[in-house]
């Protein structure tokens, strides 16, 4: 990436560690601002399927003017044709992509003018889910900076914004979780090391079937709906209770 080394592992083990989420914040703005981005807000989009509006959803929210940009008039986030786009693709993106949409309505259009107005010429949208039903997204920007990321990077960004979501929804929530077995356990640390069920049934010498079973007990425990997802969280527990 541009300005650093952008270490994810580093991140999340770091995150792991915090218990506040003031700081959480602090550590994941430093990340984001060693890659260039200064305005850094960050929305929870739709819980339980219902969207929800910006003051009800945000959960960092760092520059005003593009907030009220954005989310003025009390509009619920997705109102904005940035996230209206990025709800339809779920991967990252740039900004005024979304401007190139024939469907937007004039009040939509003058979202983009309002942003080159303060001095916006491009940023990037991170959608993130913590389970079906829920959404989040990040808002990356500099004013007058642009920003050229490869499709790699653009998802170790996307896998930060995930972990920082995981963790800032735990911290927030302060609900206690399901303690996985030994058993699960085991199955989860290579899960995180990126084997297969068939790898992981020869290492544990079980059967495929009992290992299946076995991981979507632990996507159920975890809260999460693929490998990726768990893997993160698993590694924020794991290093938690160590």
């Amino acid at each position: 990436m541009t300005e650093k080394t952008f270490s994810v592992d580093s991140f999340i083990q770091r995150s792991a560690e915090i218990v506040d989420f003031k700081t959480l914040v602090k550590l994941f703005r430093e990340l984001l601002s060693a890659l260039g981005f200064e305005s850094i807000s960050y929305y929870v989009v739709r819980q339980s399927y219902r969207s929800v509006s910006a003051k009800e959803g945000a959960r960092v929210e760092e520059d005003v003017e593009i907030a009220d940009a954005l989310f003025g008039a009390g509009r619920s986030v997705d109102f904005d044709p940035v996230i209206s786009a990025m709800l339809e693709k779920l991967e990252p993106f740039h900004w005024f992509i979304a401007e190139e949409n024939r469907h937007l309505s004039d009040e939509q259009r003058r979202v983009f003018k309002r942003l080159r107005a303060e001095g916006f010429v491009d940023g990037i949208a991170v959608p993130v889910m913590r389970r079906p039903g829920e959404l989040a997204v990040f808002t990356l920007s500099k004013r007058g900076k642009t920003f050229s990321f490869t499709k790699t990077e653009l998802r170790k960004l996307q896998i930060a914004c995930h972990a920082m979501h995981l963790r800032s929804e735990e911290l927030i929530d302060g609900k206690g979780e399901a303690p996985l077995s030994k058993r699960e356990t085991e199955v989860m640390r290579l899960v995180a090391r990126g084997m297969t069920n068939r790898e992981i049934a020869e290492a544990l010498k079980l059967s495929s079937h009992t290992v299946d079973t076995l991981i979507r007990r632990c996507f159920s425990k975890l809260g999460v709906t693929n490998r990726i997802e768990a893997s993160i969280m698993f590694t924020f527990r794991d290093k938690l209770s160590a």
